[in-house]
């Protein structure tokens, strides 16, 4: 994700403000507590999700670029076959 304007890569930090790892945190665990049943058995229960949140992690922008969706890549939170586990985040 790059500003076009300036060439500066983009990260959380500059699209979130100071508090991007809260938001992330606070917003993709409300979405981890809606998983199914099946996805949720496979997280990782010694995982800390809030210590994966800096501000380079993984995201990409929506279709309609009014939010951004953080990527946890296969086997980083979850058993591989969870998959890639994405989480929309409000701007």
């Amino acid at each position: 994700n790059i500003d076009l304007e300036t060439g500066k890569e983009l990260t959380l930090r500059d699209l979130l403000g100071e508090n991007y790892q809260k938001i992330v945190y606070e917003q993709g665990g409300a979405q981890l507590g809606e998983l199914d049943a099946f996805t949720k058995s496979m997280l990782f229960p010694e995982v800390d999700v809030e210590a994966l949140i800096d501000e380079n992690r993984k995201f990409y922008f929506s279709k309609d670029g009014s939010s951004l969706v953080v990527v946890f890549e296969k086997y980083e939170i979850a058993a591989g076959a969870a998959g890639q586990l994405e989480f929309t985040i409000s701007r």
